[in-house]
């Protein structure tokens, strides 16, 4: 059998929604009508499945991973995953991938910095009727196919535990911030440098501005993000 961190992938295939999700107004386009599709599978097939959660809901999952979840990974072949109705890229689909299966997932249209590639990290597919059809076919050829399997798990483990962990979301939106920082203080120096030029005919100056009652304040919240004094908030700089 093939090898997970955990040792033998003895699961074919998991789909770990709640039966809930296939009337919830939320979920049901994407993950319901995924799940709906697993319980035939498995009905279709004598291949060994998880079908439904392994563990309870609950706060849990926002802090650590339940270790039957955790187990269920690492034993399964292919993981199918769905995103929310509303959004791509939760925390299950990146906790999926980096436990090394082969991950099934909708397509994904919004961009993001280090993209998923279809069959070099996941195999995505559509939720449309030939889409679905078209989702036991591919399922079938890559239990079948397990150096292609295993190839496209590990490419994907590898892309996600280096580009998509939690401390690399936090490091984008730290580097968006200052960024926008930077941005304000060019915006700043802008503002006044125009009129110094226009106003240099005349003897008087009637005015100054201060560069801190722009940055002062985004560094503030970048030490918050940050948990830190790294960025100083008393700046005094005028021009």
């Amino acid at each position: 059998a093939a090898e997970g961190h955990g040792g033998a992938r003895d699961i074919a295939v998991s789909c770990l929604f709640e039966d809930s999700v296939i009337d919830s107004p939320v979920f049901r386009r994407g993950r319901g009508r995924l799940l709906g599709f697993a319980k035939q599978l498995a009905r279709d097939h004598a291949f060994p499945m998880q079908v439904g959660l392994v563990s309870e809901c609950g706060p849990v999952g926002r802090s650590a991973l339940n270790p039957r979840y955790k187990e269920c990974l690492l034993a399964s072949k292919i993981v199918l995953h769905a995103n929310p109705d509303g959004w791509e890229g939760d925390a299950r689909l990146w906790e999926a991938v980096a436990s090394g299966a082969l991950v099934f997932v909708d397509r994904m249209c919004q961009p993001i910095k280090h993209p998923l590639l279809d069959g070099v990290h996941v195999v995505f597919y559509d939720l449309t009727d030939e889409g679905m059809r078209r989702l036991e076919d591919r399922i079938l050829y890559y239990l079948s196919h397990d150096a292609e399997r295993e190839t496209i798990g590990w490419q994907g483990r590898e892309f996600v535990t280096a580009h998509h962990r939690s401390i690399d979301r936090v490091n984008e939106i730290i580097g968006a911030l200052e960024r926008r920082s930077e941005a304000e203080l060019r915006d700043a120096r802008g503002l006044v440098f125009p009129s110094l030029l226009l106003d240099s005919r005349y003897s008087e100056q009637t005015g100054t501005l201060n560069l801190g009652d722009f940055v002062n304040p985004a560094y503030a919240t970048l030490n918050q993000l940050t948990g830190s004094n790294r960025f100083p908030t008393d700046l005094d700089v005028t021009l």
